[in-house]
């Protein structure tokens, strides 16, 4: 589904190695800002279960050396509302990485305006992975296709212009002395 620009495509359709590097540089950049965005995600979810295995490591702890203390028990209570906040909290993170990841994949031109649009009830994950955002997302491509890069439409090809001596005279060296002397004959 996913495609990597080469080189040898670009150079099948005539373009300069100039141009060639041009367009590859540019490439590079919106993958390296794809790949920034995913590292930050996973940096985050990584965070997330780290505190996660805390909470339930403290938890455990609480509860195993004293059960009959009240204040204990109410550090219990308040770690394991902790917990299940964190575990909200994660959840809702993983969501949004994943919608803003589907997004990406997709080619939206606004991934804001797109996400107001998706009933976010509706994409859930289950044990076979996620759901719900793939269909969205196909009904929103029928309905309001301006919101999505153009499969068909290509970047425009760039006008190139010989360089140099455009007027087609010919282009040798030129001797001052015979320059001058032509002047006076």
């Amino acid at each position: 589904m996913e495609e990597i620009m080469k080189r040898e495509f670009l150079a099948d359709l005539g373009l300069s190695d100039e141009v060639i590097d041009k367009v590859m540089a540019e490439h590079g950049k919106t993958v390296q800002d794809t790949q920034n965005k995913l590292k930050t995600a996973k940096d985050e979810l990584e965070a997330k279960d780290a505190d996660l295995a805390t909470a339930n490591q403290t938890i455990t702890e609480l509860q195993k050396s004293n059960t009959d203390n009240a204040e204990l028990q109410k550090q219990v209570e308040d770690y394991q509302t902790k917990l299940s906040e964190a575990e909200a909290q994660r959840q809702a993170d993983r969501k949004t990485a994943y919608i803003e990841l589907g997004l990406t994949k997709a080619g939206v031109k606004n991934s804001k305006a797109v996400s107001a649009l998706l009933d976010l009830e509706k994409i859930a994950e289950d044990d076979k992975g996620w759901t719900g955002l793939d269909d969205q997302l196909s009904a929103l491509k029928e309905s309001d296709s301006y919101l999505f890069e153009s499969e068909s439409q290509s970047q425009p090809t760039p006008v190139i212009t010989a360089g140099g001596n455009p007027d087609g005279a010919p282009a040798g060296e030129k001797d001052a002395w015979a320059e001058v002397a032509a002047r006076y004959q």
